[in-house]
């Protein structure tokens, strides 16, 4: 049975790489959401923003450089 209703978590290893890629992010977020609609037209979708990077312990990457006001993760939120 295709999907009827999809939630996909998409962007937040994407937004890592900064506004210089957020074309590439929004032409694979395209090319994600037409392959599920190829398998059912009728499918709807809850799409998530790309969320805050979590600050863990070492040796994981520290997120300072990446939550910065959010405005990184905006450009992807903001992605069409």
């Amino acid at each position: 049975m295709p999907p009827t209703v999809v939630v996909p978590g998409y962007g937040m290893a994407s937004s890592f790489d900064g506004a210089a890629d957020r074309a590439k992010f929004t032409a694979d977020y395209h090319k994600l959401i037409d392959g599920i609609l190829a398998l059912n037209p009728q499918t709807r979708f809850i799409l998530l923003s790309p969320i805050r990077h979590e600050k863990l312990p070492p040796p994981l990457p520290d997120p300072t450089r990446h939550n910065p006001a959010a405005a990184r993760l905006a450009r992807y939120t903001e992605a069409r």
